[in-house]
């Protein structure tokens, strides 16, 4: 398998610092603030800590948190919470950011709010973006290119964007 161009076996961790992932699952702790914690993550992957605090409050604006960056992440909505993944996937300004169903469990107005953060992701700072969704609503809003996987194998895969429900069984 190449990733960004690398071979995964003999490149795995300099692939790795060059990928940000936002799991779909509840991973965050909730008695830091938001701010702590990507400013934290962001000090794992490398930065120093005038730089992790300078790119956490950078990606916290970004995706929509910059008012809520000091409240604990315990008293933040689901919404809110898949924002603070997201801002600690972008924090060190990786080149690809795999989302697993970054709308997961939001009401319409967080889906439609996601959608377009990641659209502005995507074409305002020019980030490849590999979305894991099981929505077919999802995909048609926000993939250019698509691979359908079934039990772990591509059944379908296609350049530009031309899944309709023909192509799944």
């Amino acid at each position: 398998i190449s990733v960004l161009g690398e071979d995964t076996r003999r490149h795995g961790d300099r692939i790795r610092r060059r990928i940000g992932y936002a799991p779909e699952h509840e991973c965050l702790p909730p008695e830091l603030t938001a701010a702590d914690l990507v400013r934290h993550l962001a000090e794992l992957r490398g930065l120093s800590r005038a730089d992790a605090i300078r790119r956490a409050s950078e990606v916290l604006f970004a995706v929509g948190l910059e008012e809520e960056r000091s409240r604990v992440i315990g008293s933040f909505s689901l919404g809110m919470r898949q924002r603070v993944k997201l801002a600690q996937a972008l924090v060190h300004a990786p080149e690809l950011i795999i989302l697993d169903e970054p709308t997961n469990g939001l009401d319409p107005e967080g889906i439609h709010e996601m959608r377009e953060t990641i659209r502005e992701l995507h074409s305002g700072l020019g980030l490849t973006i590999l979305l894991s969704s099981h929505l077919l609503s999802e995909i048609d809003q926000l993939c250019s290119r698509i691979a359908v996987l079934n039990q772990g194998r591509k059944v379908f895969r296609s350049e530009e964007h031309t899944l309709n429900s023909s192509h799944i069984t």
